[in-house]
Order: C-alpha cells, then sequence, then structure tokens
C-alpha cells in the first residue's frame, strides 16, 4: 500500500496524512518490540563473549605455560648434555695423559 495516490501537489491529502502516520505509528511500534527483544537478548550475548573470551585467554595461558615447561626441559636437556660432555673431555684428557705419561716411561726404561 502506497500512502501518495498523485504526484500532483506538494502537499498531502487527509487521507495521504492520515496513511502516513498510520505507517509511521506502525514501523515505529515494530522498532520498540524490536528494541526490546534485544535488550533482553543483549546481555545474553555479552555474558557468553566474555565466557568465550576467558576460555581462549585460558587456552593462550595454558599453551604458553606448556612451551616454558617444554623451554625449561630442553635447557635442562642441553645444560646435562653439556655437562656430561665437559667430563667426559676431562676423562678422555686424562688417558690421553696418562697414555702419554706411561709411554715415556716406557721409552725411558
Amino acid at each position: 500500500m502506497h500512502c501518495v495516490n498523485h504526484l500532483s501537489d506538494r502537499d498531502l491529502s487527509q487521507d495521504e496524512c492520515g496513511c502516513v502516520d498510520m505507517c509511521t505509528k506502525k514501523h515505529v511500534s515494530v522498532n520498540h518490540k524490536v528494541m526490546q527483544v534485544y535488550m533482553e537478548v543483549q546481555p545474553e550475548i555479552i555474558n557468553k563473549r566474555i565466557e568465550d573470551m576467558n576460555k581462549q585467554q585460558a587456552a593462550v595461558e595454558e599453551a604458553k605455560n606448556k612451551n616454558l615447561e617444554i623451554d625449561n626441559k630442553k635447557k635442562f636437556i642441553k645444560d646435562s648434555n653439556s655437562n656430561d660432555n665437559i667430563n667426559n673431555n676431562n676423562d678422555k684428557g686424562n688417558d690421553v695423559t696418562n697414555n702419554n705419561t706411561n709411554s715415556n716411561l716406557t721409552l725411558k726404561q
């Protein structure tokens, strides 16, 4: 339904004014109903978003903690291997020195 019957006049006729008023009231009423539903549902939507963000933050923190634990384990293993290599090198150095000493002793005799 159209409120304007003819475009020959700039002014609205009484029928056209009544139609425009009725359409305006109808659209305002629908807008009020939509806003009422929105106001009821919006807090639930916000709470759900907050919960989702908290879950994401917890997952990020958990991932950071796991990465930190893995990094600490890798560092511990690396440090342990370094210490073992140093000890092995010291033992090998002692063996070489002892072998050289024994060789020298053998030669002198």
